[in-house]
Formats: structure tokens, sequence, C-alpha cells
């Protein structure tokens, strides 16, 4: 789900996106809050990162609501 305004996290960093589902490409992942996996079998959040700097996205995966909050306080403080 595309944010209806961008999340300022800092610098040139925007939070533009959140979504919840299964691992796209098949992979696992490392969680960007906790550095626990996601596995490609699982639901799971992933949030996505614009920055103005190069004009770059990412795509960051997270095991839990709560590591996402965490990286979100951490991140927009």
């Amino acid at each position: 789900m595309d944010l209806r305004a961008p999340l300022g996290l800092g610098g040139d960093h925007y939070l533009t996106g959140v979504s919840v589902g299964p691992v796209e490409d098949g992979r696992v992942h490392d969680c960007a809050g906790c550095d626990g996996r996601v596995r490609r079998d699982r639901v799971h959040l992933s949030a996505t990162v614009r920055s103005d700097a190069g004009d770059r996205t990412a795509v960051y995966h997270y095991c839990s609501d709560d590591c996402l909050r965490a990286w979100l306080a951490v991140a927009a403080d």
C-alpha cells in the first residue's frame, strides 16, 4: 500500500509504502529490525523507502509488526 504522503525518515529518505504478504522473490531475507529471518513461506511486513539522493528505492523486510515499529521509531527520531 502506498502512503498518501511519504513519511520523512531523516535526511533524504522517505517511507513511501508498507505491504503485507509473502516474500515475492522466493528468497529468505534478513529482518531489518532484529536480524532474524523472513521466510519465503510466511506472511510478513515490507517497507519501501525512497532516497532522493540518486533517486533510489529499497524494500526492507520485517519478521514482525514489532520490528517494523521499532525500526520506524529509530528512523523517524
